[in-house]
């Protein structure tokens, strides 16, 4: 039994179907991948710019309100120390 093979602590179909998940997300790496590697222009990657710009559009906001609700939450707990 080989340790370091992955195939002994979980099915090889199950590793697959969630690492192509995984990897359909990944769309700044198709992006980058295209651009470097294959000399696509602006035009061929405005699907991946697209989906980066609305990943930012709506991730941004979000991580902005989640902060301030987090400081929030902390100045009027009196756990962050220097507020």
């Amino acid at each position: 039994m080989d340790l370091f093979d992955p195939s002994c602590y979980t099915h090889n179909e199950i590793e697959r179907n969630s690492i192509n998940n995984i990897n359909s997300l990944l769309v700044h790496y198709h992006g980058m991948r295209h651009a470097l590697l294959q000399g696509y222009t602006l035009g061929e990657l405005a699907p991946e710019i697209g989906a980066l710009v609305l990943f930012s559009a709506v991730l941004v906001p979000a991580s902005l309100f989640a902060f301030r609700y987090a400081v929030r939450k902390a100045k009027m707990e009196g756990t962050l120390v220097h507020y």
